[in-house]
């Protein structure tokens, strides 16, 4: 196995772990401590900093982390994502099915250019997603606008009231979703379970299948950029103290392009307008 292939892997085994355990709502809550979006990205970005260096601190040690070292790197992109995505008042999604993160990091393997074809959907933001949970008849239009689409209908805008329609049913449904949403102070309605239980099911699982192979592909993008880093770490791991601090630097360049990533994402996030004009 070549090493962009195992960065692959190991990229893609680590990012699924750590989605969907507690690191996301604990971003989310860190972020809503933190209150200021400039003041969230300075602290996570010199975060990084600071951990690049200290990989680096002895000379030639660096070469035998730098596996160790993405996997860090990549929660704290994944972590400095979501915090964004709060503080712009959008709900970051990480289900089995949708990822906010892959969203992001796609974009950021896209140079950190937005692109709507690169994404699988658009984020949610807070005000659409209490909207929604909170109006039977808004409910009923999305499900319209899904199960009957109309010719040259904006695709992305069909994922992303998809993605909704099943990230509603799963904070209604599900103890640990219900909880995350306690998070921005929300609860469901429980009108969504009684409508949406049954028959979401079959969707869900075409989801967690297209879902999967998105984040796989999403994966081996996101390898391409760091197999360079993995090798240049090597090199950097024999060289006293600049090594370090080159380290530092370019951990600090990679989450500034999350960063930017980020931003450009959760700004083009759902709204509760685009809702009303279904």
């Amino acid at each position: 196995m070549g090493l962009k292939e195992q960065v692959t892997e190991f990229i893609d085994t680590k990012l699924e772990d750590y989605r969907l355990s507690s690191a996301c709502p604990q971003a989310i809550e860190a972020a809503k401590r933190c209150g200021y979006l400039e003041k969230w990205n300075q602290q996570e970005i010199g975060a990084s900093a600071i951990a690049g260096a200290a990989e680096m601190a002895i000379p030639g040690l660096g070469g035998l982390t730098m596996i160790a070292g993405i996997g860090f790197l990549l929660h704290k992109m994944a972590r400095v994502s979501w915090g964004i995505g709060t503080l712009k008042d959008a709900f970051p999604i990480e289900t089995e099915e949708y990822s906010d993160i892959t969203n992001v990091l796609a974009i950021w393997a896209n140079d950190s250019k937005y692109d709507r074809n690169v994404v699988a959907f658009k984020a949610i933001s807070v005000d659409a997603l209490h909207y929604y949970l909170s109006n039977e008849d808004i409910q009923e239009k999305v499900d319209d606008t899904v199960e009957n689409t109309p010719l040259n209908s904006d695709e992305l805008l069909i994922h992303t009231l998809t993605a909704l329609q099943l990230f509603a049913n799963d904070v209604t449904s599900d103890a640990k979703s219900a909880k995350l949403l306690e998070t921005i102070g929300m609860s469901a309605a429980s009108s969504v379970t009684a409508r949406a239980a049954k028959k979401y099911a079959t969707k869900k699982v075409a989801q967690k299948t297209v879902g999967r192979a998105v984040r796989k592909k999403v994966a081996t993008k996101v390898a391409t950029r760091f197999a360079a880093k993995v090798g240049g770490k090597a090199i950097l791991s024999f060289i006293p103290v600049g090594g370090a601090l080159i380290n530092a630097g370019l951990n600090m360049k990679t989450l500034n392009d999350m960063r930017l990533a980020a931003e450009k994402y959760y700004d083009e996030k759902l709204t509760r307008n685009d809702l009303e004009n279904l």
